[in-house]
């Protein structure tokens, strides 16, 4: 909960500090530093030397740097939690439409993954949701009841217990774009229900946080709630590296598109989404750099 305001005003979760964040941001240069500092050992010490001290120098290296690397990207996101900025705040400071992010809680273990190449690897999977689609609005969800620190990603919205569905309904209304988590919880199922009758098609993307399995079995529970049903899961035997695996947009006639996330090595959320969901910008009358127009457009 937020102090003073019962999770619904722009205040501090109970669990954020800005001491904190500075020093998990302190942590994360001293991490890296060292990383730095064993790498450099390498090239010091290890050319030139005999061969049993190079080879030792080579192993504690490769050892060491990729472990206080990751202990510095770890404290790098901790620290954005503390300091991250709550759903009012974040409309009030940029006044386009939101960018809505539905899903049950626990989808969002899986969007916490970090990336795993460049500048990625500071962000988690929702952070680099949020980026692919801030070309549309601020990107915001609800939060889960009761968490004290809340995960990079999405500027969270706290509400109570009461009146919720109401609220929910309301951010629905606002939005410039609604990203849904598929998932086959009772609350998913009820947001569906709600998008479908209340949003264009063009305005709403299906995330697929699991493989083809789960989503068949989400495909056969929800596919009811469109117009024009699900599409199967696309075909490809590679499996994605992603947490977030796939999307599905829809045409202006509820038409259903099935598209697999990035499923190589060096594959990002932010990038898959710019890959996979062209069709997603252009009808909400976003043109991406590096794009032509289409006819319409």
């Amino acid at each position: 909960m937020r102090d003073g305001d019962e999770g619904l005003g722009p205040g501090r979760l109970t669990g954020q500090s800005s001491v904190r964040a500075w020093l998990f941001r302190g942590a994360c240069g001293l991490f890296l530093l060292l990383a730095a500092l064993a790498v450099a050992a390498l090239a010091q010490w290890g050319y030139g030397s005999p061969w049993y001290v190079w080879l030792t120098t080579y192993a504690l290296a490769c050892l060491a740097a990729p472990v206080l690397a990751r202990w510095g990207f770890d404290a790098w996101r901790r620290a954005k939690r503390h300091l991250a900025r709550g759903a009012h705040t974040a409309m009030a400071r940029d006044s386009r439409p939101p960018v809505l992010y539905l899903r049950a809680f626990a989808a969002d273990a899986v969007a916490a993954r970090p990336g795993r190449v460049r500048a990625a690897i500071a962000r988690t999977e929702e952070e680099q949701l949020g980026r692919a689609f801030a070309v549309i609005g601020p990107f915001v969800a609800v939060g889960r009841p009761g968490e004290t620190l809340p995960p990079a990603g999405a500027a969270r919205l706290y509400m109570p217990d009461s009146g919720w569905d109401q609220a929910v309904l309301e951010l629905v209304r606002e939005a410039g774009l609604i990203l849904v988590g598929a998932g086959t919880t009772p609350g998913v199922r009820w947001e569906i229900e709600q998008v479908t009758a209340m949003v264009p098609p063009e305005k709403i993307v299906i995330v697929v946080p699991f493989g083809k399995r789960e989503y068949e079995e989400f495909r056969s529970i929800a596919g009811g709630y469109f117009p024009r049903g699900l599409p199967e899961w696309g075909e490809g035997r590679a499996r994605s590296r992603l947490g977030l695996r796939a999307a599905v947009y829809f045409g202006l006639d509820w038409t259903p598109h099935f598209e697999r996330f990035d499923t190589r090595a060096r594959a990002t959320v932010e990038g898959s989404c710019f890959r996979c969901l062209l069709d997603v910008y252009r009808q909400n009358g976003i043109r991406l750099p590096g794009t032509f127009p289409v006819a319409g457009d």
